[in-house]
């Protein structure tokens, strides 16, 4: 695993914080099975998921994301006639 993705970053917190994954798991009310893969790269976290684990942590969520080089494609939404009723 690249050291500089949200696996490597999540499983080196966890170790910092001298935490098993049964007492990250407990504390961030997630399954061991989610931090397992979690920390394989297997699956990423919610956002909701994402808090509770820097939570547990004690680290800021920023440092569990990591950045990256690439650009971030974000599609373009059209605004739908009910929300040009709520004008900003």
């Amino acid at each position: 695993m690249p050291a500089d993705t949200f696996a490597a970053r999540l499983l080196a917190a966890r170790r910092g914080a001298g935490l098993s994954v049964s007492e990250l798991a407990r504390r961030a009310s997630l399954s061991r099975q989610q931090i397992g893969n979690y920390e394989a790269g297997r699956s990423e976290p919610t956002v909701s998921s994402l808090a509770r684990l820097a939570l547990a942590l004690g680290c800021p969520v920023a440092y569990l994301v990591p950045i990256s080089e690439k650009p971030v494609e974000i599609p373009i939404v059209q605004k739908s006639a009910q929300l040009e009723r709520y004008p900003v």
